[in-house]
């Protein structure tokens, strides 16, 4: 074959292959175009389901024992057993005072009561009964010289001051928690003066106010949540255990729940977080990333032929992580829930599927 016939048939063949070439380069620019013009959305699917209606509040941790230790007397403190922040036992010595005056005070009290006896003796054997126990006397009689001795006041005043002697000792009057605690031993302290505060760390109660369009969604023994305004990861469960029949001015009605299981990291007087749900079966809940503004109005985005769709909606309620929809969407709507802030209607988007929760009335 000729020369120039090879070379012609070389260069058909290579032109061939470029425009097969251009063809895929076409196409795939085609593709990438379309892609690039797709918004690349997360979508799932309205179900009904339960929708925990939350009322939000915050409240006050209060020790439901409170006790403001006081020395009954008066002297210089001898002895302090315990630390803020310290555990004690019902009856647990917290402190005592110098106790060296009230001793001799008991002790003389005591000679007084052992003269009088020897004097009782005496008025005995003037009444010819000296040999007579006490219960074969006639009561008119022997009142009568036990006043005369001096018994009867003896014994009142050693009493006294044994409870004088009692008061000198700080115990606890329950099992609690230390605090308040701010003088040293050797001080000089009057009975005026608080020396600590005893609180019942195990029995801790919150207190908390809600506006009275809640209350139909509160009742007694209901369960509460709460959790420090520090640390919202660690959660303590209550239960409500009083309503105050009562609207204050502002609209607002005291409730309390006690703290199942507190921990020591709960103080008196915390502030907490409080969290109330109730229950409301068989509504549509969206995410609340699926809700967005638009004009003032709640809009939901749908998904239908891979194109966004404009739906207004009318939130019932809401909570942390849902709305309840009225209407707007329906059953089995598949439901756009990101990168919809700017989303305009009838837009093309890429879509991944979500699964509902697990909690869905299918």
């Amino acid at each position: 074959m000729p020369k120039p016939i090879y070379l012609l048939l070389f260069s058909l063949l290579f032109a061939c292959q470029e425009d097969e070439k251009n063809a895929d380069k076409e196409a795939l620019d085609s593709d990438q175009i379309k892609t690039e013009n797709q918004i690349i959305v997360n979508t799932t699917v309205i179900t009904n389901r339960v929708f925990q209606k939350q009322i939000l509040a915050n409240g006050i941790i209060e020790a439901r024992h409170r006790s403001e230790m006081r020395f009954r007397q008066t002297d210089n403190i001898q002895k302090i057993a315990v630390k803020n922040g310290d555990v004690v036992q019902k009856n647990q010595l917290i402190a005592k005072l110098d106790q060296t005056n009230l001793r001799n005070i008991v002790a003389q009290a005591q000679q007084e009561l052992e003269a009088a006896e020897t004097r009782l003796i005496t008025e005995k054997a003037n009444y010819g009964i000296g040999q007579k126990p006490d219960s074969l006397i006639s009561a008119n009689i022997l009142y009568i010289i036990r006043n005369r001795s001096g018994v009867n006041e003896a014994e009142a005043r050693l009493s006294n001051r044994k409870i004088m002697l009692e008061q000198s000792i700080l115990q606890s009057p329950f099992y609690g928690r230390v605090a308040n605690l701010n003088t040293k031993e050797g001080n000089f302290i009057s009975s005026a003066e608080v020396f600590c505060t005893v609180l019942s760390h195990q029995e801790l109660d919150v207190i908390f106010n809600v506006i009275e369009s809640e209350l139909p969604y509160l009742s007694m023994g209901q369960a509460v949540q709460v959790h420090p305004f520090g640390n919202s990861t660690t959660k303590y469960k209550g239960e409500i255990i009083e309503i105050n029949p009562l609207v204050e001015k502002n609209g607002l009605v005291r409730i309390k729940a006690k703290i199942a299981n507190p921990s020591l990291d709960l103080f008196d007087g915390m502030n907490m977080k409080v969290v109330i749900e109730q229950a409301i079966e068989n509504v549509l809940v969206v995410p609340k990333e699926a809700l967005v503004l638009r004009s003032n109005r709640e809009v939901i985005f749908s998904l239908k032929q891979g194109k966004s769709n404009w739906n207004y909606v009318e939130v019932i309620d809401e909570n942390t992580q849902s709305y309840a929809i009225r209407e707007g969407v329906n059953v089995a709507d598949t439901i756009i829930i990101s990168n919809n802030m700017n989303l305009a209607h009838d837009a093309r988007v890429q879509a991944s599927f979500v699964p509902p929760p697990k909690d869905s009335i299918q």
